[in-house]
């Protein structure tokens, strides 16, 4: 698990990452609001198949139903990109999966997300990169990266895998 995410079936991304903290704590992040502003955005996943998704990070909006759901090892929801007053998504609908194995006092943690389309691929990757960092120092009491200053870094890495 070097941190980098890799593209799957063509049209997905996928990270696999060795979180430290028990899978409970990592569900945690992904589910409480309070958690997930502080890494993902602001806003709420409801823990049930069903349910709605919707996260705001100032820019556009993400909303979706969960289609999966065990606590705390599992969860999948759809994912549709909403740019601020738009009536319909801006991209066609993906679906991200979470899904938490317990190593010890650490979480295996397996995020798919897809389909992408090419032209958003990199991007996606380098933002869940991003992200997947800030989440990992926030689970360790450390300070987050920048999500700017990482998006960047990577970012020439993801146009170069092959898709």
């Amino acid at each position: 698990m070097n941190g980098f995410g890799a593209y799957v079936s063509g049209d997905a991304v996928r990270f696999e990452r060795l979180l430290p903290a028990p899978p409970e704590q990592v569900w945690a992040y992904l589910t409480e609001s309070e958690l997930l502003s502080e890494w993902l955005g602001n806003g709420e996943i409801a823990r049930e198949v069903g349910g709605k998704v919707e996260l705001r990070s100032g820019g556009p909006v993400i909303r979706g139903t969960v289609l999966e759901c065990a606590t705390p090892r599992l969860l999948s929801y759809t994912w549709n990109v909403y740019m601020p007053g738009g009536e319909a998504p801006a991209a066609a609908e993906s679906v991200l999966r979470f899904e938490l194995t317990a190593r010890g006092n650490e979480t295996a943690l397996a995020l798919t997300h897809g389909p992408i389309a090419a032209v958003y691929r990199s991007r996606t990757a380098a933002g869940w990169h991003a992200l997947l960092d800030i989440l990992a120092a926030r689970l360790s009491d450390e300070m987050p990266p920048d999500f700017v200053e990482t998006f960047h870094r990577v970012h020439p890495d993801y146009e170069k895998l092959p898709s």
